[in-house]
């Protein structure tokens, strides 16, 4: 299923978080780089916040919500592994009006969701031999 996002309850005063000047991901010099000083691109940071909506289960950044979904990004960060947080708390303020067709899940339900997702993957790892030569610490 694809996702789907929707931007237009964004607040106007937050636009220029997300669409920014620049050329797009192919680079300056692809064929379908415009050479044109008006062309806006999604910035990535909002373009991360859009599909970090999967990875929290949430659907939506609500003034409501907007804790427990920046809780829930730090949580899928720090158990899945992926290093620092790539988008911070005031940048997913600047998004708060944005939907998406991601189903909202309980946090009970999201928290079960991600210690079996995180079991998983460091079971892979056990198996895989990745702990088979810790060394003690002092």
């Amino acid at each position: 299923m694809s996702l789907n996002y929707d931007l237009t309850k964004i607040d106007e005063a937050n636009k220029d978080f997300i669409w920014v000047p620049g050329v797009d991901v192919f680079g300056p010099d692809s064929m379908y780089a415009k050479d044109d000083p008006q062309r806006k691109v999604m910035n990535p940071k909002a373009e991360a916040i859009i599909f970090a909506t999967m990875a929290v289960d949430m659907g939506s950044v609500t003034h409501a919500n907007k804790v427990e979904f920046y809780l829930r990004y730090l949580l899928w960060q720090k158990l899945m592994n992926y290093g620092k947080p790539y988008f911070s708390f005031s940048d997913l303020e600047k998004m708060v009006g944005l939907t998406t067709n991601v189903f909202t899940t309980t946090n009970a339900a999201f928290k079960k969701d991600l210690w079996k997702r995180a079991s998983l993957e460091i079971t892979r790892e056990i198996e895989g031999g990745q702990y088979d030569d810790v060394k003690e610490t002092d």
